[in-house]
Formats: C-alpha cells, sequence, structure tokens
C-alpha cells in the first residue's frame, strides 16, 4: 500500500472517530486494505462487498485479478476482526438490496472502475449512507465521469479519493 494510500484511510479513520460513525461499508474489496484497517482502528461495524470471481457484467480488468487468493488475504487481513465484518460475495449493485436505507453512516465506492458498473454503484449505494458517500481512484475516467454525473459537489482527497457529503433538510453538516 503506498504512503498516500495509507494516510488516506488514516484520514478516513478520524472521520469515522471524530463523528462517532458505526456503520459502513466498502463496495470492491479485493484485498481488504481499507476495510481491514478501518476496523482494527476503529469500533465500527463494516459490510464488505466484493464478487471475488469473473463477471461479464463488468470491466474486463477485474477478470484479470486473483480472486480466491484476494479473499483469503481479505479474511487474513481480518484477523481477530472478522465478527465486526459483514461480508456480501456477489455484484456490488445486488447486494446494495440486502442493506436497509439510511442504515450506514458512510459507503465507499472503489469496485470496478468502467462508468457504467461506477454509475450503477452510486445508484445503488446512494441511499443507504446518512453522511457521506466516498470512493477512489477518480482519477479514473469511468469513476470521474459517473461521480461527475451524479453527485454534486464533490470533494477531492488524497490518492485520488472523492467525498459526497450528503445533508438534507433533516440533518445539518458534519464534517
Amino acid at each position: 500500500m503506498s504512503g498516500a494510500h495509507q494516510q488516506m484511510i488514516k484520514d478516513f479513520c478520524k472521520l469515522i472517530e471524530k463523528n462517532e460513525w458505526t456503520r459502513g461499508a466498502e463496495i470492491g474489496v479485493c484485498k481488504g486494505k481499507f476495510t481491514a484497517y478501518v476496523v482494527k482502528r476503529t469500533g465500527i461495524h463494516m459490510i464488505a462487498v466484493d464478487l471475488w470471481a469473473n463477471s461479464d457484467q463488468i470491466d474486463p480488468e477485474y477478470n484479470t485479478y486473483t480472486h480466491e487468493k484476494n479473499y483469503q488475504t481479505f479474511i487474513n487481513h481480518l484477523g481477530q476482526y472478522r465478527d465486526r465484518v459483514t461480508i456480501y460475495q456477489m455484484l456490488s449493485w445486488e447486494a446494495a438490496n440486502l442493506v436497509e436505507d439510511w442504515s450506514l453512516d458512510f459507503v465507499f465506492i472503489d469496485a470496478s472502475h468502467d462508468f457504467e458498473s461506477v454509475w450503477k454503484d452510486i445508484i445503488a449505494w446512494k441511499r443507504k449512507a446518512k453522511y457521506l458517500i466516498a470512493g477512489h481512484d477518480y482519477d479514473r475516467k469511468g469513476v470521474s465521469q459517473a461521480v461527475n454525473a451524479l453527485l454534486k459537489p464533490i470533494t477531492l482527497g488524497m490518492d485520488n479519493s472523492w467525498y459526497y457529503y450528503v445533508v438534507d433538510k433533516d440533518r445539518r453538516s458534519f464534517c
């Protein structure tokens, strides 16, 4: 993990602690560095969503991954914190149907990076987060196009991360 990526995750943990968040989700887990780091350093319960298998419904790049190895690495990263993570091994936008609206404090999207997949993830998960929808790899064309089309305004952060703060008439901005 690069220094910038690790710092981005550390900063995210500070945001979780500052706001006393208790439930979040990572969409697109791969080896699980984000989820594992967050659950080890905060008291949060995470939902971790990844297909960990090839599919013709997502970016073909994803089909080059070693899915079983990545899944086992994720489980190993969790270690003793496994009980604070709910794992859904399925297409990310389908997993959203298993989560109640507004039941999460945040959703972190870092799954398939093609426009259609990012679009589907944002649409599927945006009603799940009470406070923040964020993600990674904004420098990827499909990611930035989908984010810009669906979420405004966004804030850009370290290591190509992006943040959309959910504010409605019943809530005030929290950051």
